[in-house]
C-alpha cells in the first residue's frame, strides 16, 4: 500500500511542478514588435452603469516646456457619440487639431492647421492638412513633436498601422529637417521617464 501512495505522491508532484513552472506557450514576438504593440492600443469601449457607452481615445500632446509627448485619454462627448462611432480616427484627429491647452499639455501642431481629408486604406492613413501645417519656421524638435502627435494619435487605433502626411494634396518628404518620406509608424522615445 505504501508503494501506491509513493507513486501517487510522485504523480501529484509532477503535475503540480508542471503547472507551477508555467507550462505556457513561449512568446516569440521580436522585442521591437513588442514595444510597438504595447504602445499601440485599440480604442476602448466600455459600458457604464447607466448603460451608455463611453468611447475613449488618446490625444498625444506636448508636455509644456519639454521636448516630450504624453498621451491624454479623452472620452467622446455624449452629443458626438454617433459621429464618433462612424469614424473614430477622424473624430480624434479633428479633436487633436482643435486642442489648445489643458493643465501641463499643449498642442504641438502649428496653430491654424486644418484637416482637408483623412483617408485610410489597408492600414495606411493619408492625412491631408492645410498650408498652416508648414509655418515659415519651426525648430526640428518641435517639428518632430508635431508629426509624432498626429502619427501616434492615429496609430492608437488598431485599423491604422502607418501614416503619410500631405499638405494641400502634396505628399511631404521633409518637414523642417525631419525625413518623413516613408510611411510613419508610432514614435517611441518621446515620453518623459515615469
Amino acid at each position: 500500500m505504501k508503494k501506491w501512495h509513493v507513486l501517487l505522491l510522485i504523480f501529484v508532484l509532477i503535475i503540480v511542478s508542471g503547472v507551477m513552472s508555467g507550462c505556457k506557450k513561449q512568446d516569440k514576438t521580436p522585442e521591437a514588435e513588442k514595444v510597438f504593440t504595447m504602445n499601440k492600443v485599440e480604442a476602448e469601449v466600455s459600458t457604464t452603469v447607466a448603460g451608455n457607452e463611453d468611447i475613449t481615445y488618446a490625444l498625444y500632446l506636448k508636455v509644456v516646456d519639454t521636448a516630450f509627448l504624453m498621451d491624454d485619454l479623452q472620452v467622446v462627448d455624449v452629443a458626438d457619440l454617433t459621429r464618433a462611432k462612424e469614424n473614430l480616427p477622424l473624430y480624434a484627429l479633428e479633436k487633436l487639431l482643435k486642442f489648445t491647452q489643458s493643465k501641463n499639455l499643449v498642442n504641438p501642431i502649428p496653430a491654424g492647421t486644418q484637416l482637408i481629408k483623412l483617408e485610410v486604406i489597408d492600414g495606411l492613413a493619408k492625412v491631408n492638412l492645410s498650408k498652416e501645417f508648414v509655418p515659415s519656421s519651426l525648430k526640428k524638435e518641435d517639428a518632430q513633436l508635431a508629426v509624432a502627435s498626429i502619427v501616434n494619435t492615429l496609430t492608437y487605433f488598431g485599423e491604422i498601422d502607418a501614416v503619410e502626411l500631405y499638405v494641400d494634396g502634396v505628399k511631404l518628404s521633409q518637414y523642417f529637417g525631419l525625413d518623413i518620406s516613408k510611411s510613419l509608424i508610432f514614435f517611441d522615445g518621446l515620453y518623459p521617464e515615469k
